[in-house]
């Protein structure tokens, strides 16, 4: 039973339930109906807990109750249990949406409106650290969309070869939205025979060229040549990165900016690349 419950309990408790409402839960399965006071000897809970834990079970409709003295309850049949369990984390993720738009604009009344001092080493955008924010985990991707979809002139990106496919996937709806209002966008990344289908319809929306050896590259974006973000992490595959850094600061922009320019400068387009991928398939015998 101590095994049994181990197992049950975690899981309920990842459904919605507390740790002694799913123990609770648990118990009354493995009875024929128990009292309040039995359920707290059982569990080791005071009475007052068991009843408002047992009380709670029966709000969700998981328990019925038998009228007498003692009130003894009993648990629901499983499945019906889990299904109902499910409904109502479903009715309460909807009633927190239908609260977003008033948390949201909340929120942004809570936004710090003020302006920093005019004097000294922090007015400088060239190296004010405060213009550096680092970004991690699930915002990353959001990051990098809001940066896309802010654009009004130009979007340059280096993507290594393994991350193309990702790229086009998270990022080509909001890069030809992008295209449809006027933004030039330049893409340098490595066209492979592994890759060069997803290159391909890559080239519908931006200017894509291919440059050898980006696997080791800086891997960033600058959007019209005033804000930088930067992969960070170091290896360049499939993954998502886990964090960026973005910034406005001038020097990096411009050393990427210039840093593209040079590889863009001896880059080739994705049209003479193929002539060289199609001439090495057929000459391997392909």
């Amino acid at each position: 039973m101590a095994e049994d419950q181990d197992l049950a309990v975690p899981s309920l408790v990842e459904f919605g339930l507390t740790p002694l409402q799913a123990r609770v839960f648990v118990v009354l399965l493995a009875s024929d109906g128990l009292s309040t006071s039995e359920i707290s000897r059982i569990t080791s809970v005071h009475r007052s807990d068991a009843y408002r834990a047992l009380k709670k079970l029966s709000q969700l409709g998981l328990t019925e109750t038998s009228v007498g003295n003692p009130s003894r309850y009993y648990a629901i049949d499983p499945s019906k249990a889990v299904r109902l369990i499910l409904d109502s984390r479903r009715d309460e993720l909807m009633a927190l949406e239908s609260k977003t738009d008033a948390l949201t604009e909340w929120l942004e009344n809570q936004k710090i409106k003020s302006t920093r001092p005019s004097s000294g080493i922090h007015d400088d955008p060239d190296i004010d650290a405060s213009a550096f924010r680092l970004v991690r985990g699930n915002a990353v991707i959001p990051r990098v969309i809001d940066s896309i979809e802010s654009a009004k002139s130009e979007i340059i990106k280096v993507v290594s070869a393994s991350a193309l496919r990702r790229h086009y996937i998270e990022f080509s709806d909001y890069e030809k939205a992008a295209t449809a209002r006027g933004v030039t966008l330049r893409v340098l990344t490595e066209v492979q025979s592994s890759n060069y289908r997803v290159a391909k319809s890559y080239c519908e929306c931006v200017h894509l060229n291919h440059v050898a050896n980006l696997e080791n590259s800086l891997r960033y974006l600058v959007i019209d040549g005033s804000e930088l973000v930067l992969a960070g992490t170091i290896v360049s595959n499939d993954e998502p990165d886990r964090s960026v850094l973005s910034t406005k600061n001038r020097v990096l922009v411009k050393g990427c900016i210039s840093y593209f320019d040079e590889l863009w400068a001896k880059s080739i387009s994705f049209a003479d690349r193929m002539k060289v991928l199609q001439k090495n398939m057929f000459d391997n015998g392909f």
